[in-house]
């Protein structure tokens, strides 16, 4: 979700400070796991602050560097030089060459940072649609998961409300198997729900226009339901069927869930890394008191 041993060195850290609660590795990689620490949200933006100090530190010595430079260029220009027993063309190359490298190493500093960063709203994201999902879900009912994607999902979300509301079932979403038409010989592939342009049902409304519409911008949603434990084989197993499924259908999967009573910190880090890279978000859900 890298195939060289710096990155995976990254996601051992990652995992680490999960589970012992240790600071993030120096090279500012964040955890794959989602945060139990209630001060987490504080040391990102301690370090959010800290980058754009550094940033700025920097940006005086540029604007220094720019400035003896155009001292020296209009000094040059009103050729102050001639009363001098020595000329600013070797002192302007050396302050243009100084303005390069640090030119070079702010644009260094700037895309590390903007990874950082990235990086880091990846896994706010994460943890909003997780928190999202797990404060509106009481029981595990499709019907229930559905309502919880509309109330957490800001792309989808009230597109799909009026959609769901404007209907009294949407049976449409649920126990999609596909895989057998275009291959009879595969293994088939089921999801407990599937909310994507291709299942929706016209209504009388406009909903389903408007829903098929955000769906086309966003991706499609896949949920499944796991009894048990979450862990790395049934990621890497899920993940293969969603691949498949962007195999046939031709669509992105922005967001998987996978419900299940717990989770193993593999589990974590290859939902946060997955292999292919039309799928979205892969977000673990645990919800051990929920019943079928």
């Amino acid at each position: 979700m890298s195939a060289n041993s710096d990155n995976d060195d990254k996601k051992e850290n990652g995992s680490n400070y999960y589970n012992n609660g240790s600071s993030n590795n120096e090279n500012g990689r964040l955890p794959s796991s989602p945060p139990e620490s209630p001060v987490l949200a504080t040391k990102y933006a301690h370090r959010a602050a800290t980058l754009v100090r550094s940033i700025e530190k920097n940006s005086y010595v540029i604007i220094g560097i720019i400035i003896a430079l155009l001292t020296l260029s209009t000094l040059d220009l009103l050729e102050v030089h001639k009363h001098l027993p020595f000329s600013f063309d070797p002192i302007i190359t050396v302050f243009s060459a100084a303005s390069m490298i640090a030119l070079l190493f702010m644009l260094r500093l700037t895309a590390k940072s903007r990874r950082i960063l990235e990086d880091w709203a990846d896994v706010f994201e994460r943890n909003s649609i997780a928190a999202g999902i797990k404060i509106s879900i009481n029981s595990r009912t499709r019907e229930e998961v559905v309502h919880a994607i509309s109330e957490t999902v800001e792309e989808i979300g009230p597109q799909l409300q009026k959609y769901i509301s404007s209907k009294d079932k949407y049976n449409e979403f649920f126990d999609i198997t596909f895989g057998k038409d275009t291959d009879p010989a595969a293994t088939t592939a089921q999801f407990d729900i599937i909310i994507d342009k291709d299942n929706l049902k016209p209504t009388k409304n406009n909903s389903y226009q408007e829903l098929k519409l955000a769906l086309q911008k966003y991706g499609s949603v896949i949920v499944k339901f796991v009894d048990g434990t979450i862990n790395g084989n049934t990621i890497l197993s899920l993940s293969n069927f969603l691949s498949k499924y962007i195999s046939i259908t031709k669509n992105s999967v922005s967001l998987a869930l996978i419900i299940g009573d717990d989770a193993t910190s593999d589990a974590y880090k290859l939902a946060s890394h997955p292999k292919d890279k039309k799928i979205g978000y892969m977000i673990i859900i645990e919800r051990p008191l929920l019943t079928p």
